[in-house]
């Protein structure tokens, strides 16, 4: 098993650790609960990585910007999956994300070794609803704006349906203000040692991007594993990918509200 990692990766670094000065003017948000949410959960990778034809991706949420409970209305808090835990990377609109540490595993299950491209989307207010403007056919991310449904949606980031054409290794190259949102990471080569049951990729976690450490209008966090065909050619890959993830929200009073 081998890996590469860009060294400018903001990805694999260490914890970032809350700061509790306020200052004397009042703050866009300001924690007056005292209780912190704990999110600690295990999850399978979004996507079909079991069949990762060339060119698919699969991903991983880390964390995204929540404005409502489903059923509710505009900032209505979230409820607990069970006792104080919430078994999800959604936050709470105002929420701070601190504490956070997550491994992902990638274990191949096939006979086929290959490589797997690991691009970072790091996403706040309006970043997506720009990329997604600009270039729809190279993001792989949609910006809501609606309150019709369930839930008040705006300001939240969803992946859209997983395509050959959403993220090209060269078509980021070729758009600066595309390596604004989406920024390659590093590559991992996941081997095919044992008869195809030993390749294993364990990923650590600790670090938060700076844009993603609140929760607020359109904040979205995560990472995005590429079968690109150019290193691969047209092999598909068979693998398990599962993360296990925790990290602890500190809930605000105070919050921005979307602006249309």
């Amino acid at each position: 098993m081998s890996q590469r990692f860009n060294r400018k990766s903001t990805v694999f670094a260490s914890r970032n650790t809350p700061t509790s000065s306020m200052g004397r003017r009042q703050r866009n948000y300001v924690s007056q609960q005292t209780g912190a949410k704990r999110h600690q959960f295990q999850a399978t990778a979004q996507g079909t990585p079991n069949t990762l034809t060339a060119g698919l991706y699969f991903y991983f949420t880390l964390a995204k910007f929540k404005r409502s409970l489903p059923g509710g209305t505009d900032d209505v808090p979230l409820n607990p999956t069970a006792s104080n835990n919430y078994q999800s990377a959604s936050v709470f609109n105002g929420g701070k994300i601190y504490n956070f540490d997550a491994t992902i595993k990638i274990k191949n299950r096939g006979a086929i070794g290959g490589y797997l491209d690991i691009y970072q989307v790091a996403a706040s207010f309006y970043d997506v609803l720009v990329w997604n403007t600009l270039l729809p056919s190279g993001c792989p991310l949609t910006f809501d704006s609606s309150t019709v449904g369930p839930a008040d949606l705006r300001g939240e980031v969803t992946p859209k349906s997983i395509t050959s054409t959403l993220i090209i290794k060269n078509t980021i190259k070729n758009y600066k203000f595309l390596q604004h949102y989406i920024q390659p990471v590093g590559t991992v080569f996941v081997t095919n040692e044992d008869g195809g049951n030993g390749g294993e990729v364990s990923i650590r976690i600790n670090r938060i991007p700076p844009k993603c450490r609140r929760s607020q209008t359109g904040m979205y966090w995560g990472l995005f594993f590429h079968n690109d065909s150019d290193s691969n050619g047209s092999e598909t890959l068979t693998l398990d990918a599962t993360i296990d993830e925790s990290f602890e929200e500190i809930p605000s009073d105070n919050r921005l509200p979307f602006i249309d």
